[in-house]
Formats: structure tokens, C-alpha cells, sequence
């Protein structure tokens, strides 16, 4: 008898929290955004939504979310748009 056995490699679970993390972040700055009809915040968001795929783990995604967040959440009159 033969068996098929699959090997998943799985995340490690700081990876898999931050992803869930930024990603909500993101997908509320979207829901932000279209209530209150900003581009900012929306391109912020779509941002913190895709960025996991281009740095999957590591202190390259960690720093780039918590820049993107702080982004996020710095009020306008200290941001250049």
C-alpha cells in the first residue's frame, strides 16, 4: 500500500497574526475611506491589504506595516497630501 503524504510548510504564527492585523487595519481604512470619500486613507489601506504578498515575513513586513499604520493614523496637517 502506498501513502500520499503532504508536507505543509506552515507560517509562523507571528506571521499569520500580522497578517491578520495589518489586514484588517487595511480593510477598515478602505471602509473609512469610501464613508468619508478620501483617497488617502483608501490607497493606505489597499497598501496595508497588499504589501504581505511582496514581504511575507521578516522585519521588512513588520516595519513596513507598522510605517504604513503610523501613516494611517497621522492626522493630515503633518502629511505632505
Amino acid at each position: 500500500m502506498f501513502f500520499v503524504s503532504l508536507a505543509l510548510a506552515l507560517p509562523a504564527v507571528s506571521t499569520i497574526l500580522g497578517w491578520l492585523l495589518f489586514g484588517s487595519i487595511g480593510t477598515i481604512a478602505v471602509g473609512y475611506a469610501k464613508l468619508k470619500e478620501e483617497w488617502q486613507p483608501a490607497i493606505l489601506g489597499v497598501a496595508l491589504m497588499v504589501y504581505p504578498y511582496l514581504f511575507p515575513s521578516g522585519w521588512p513586513f513588520w516595519t513596513l506595516g507598522i510605517v504604513l499604520t503610523l501613516l494611517l493614523v497621522t492626522p493630515r496637517r503633518f502629511l505632505p497630501w
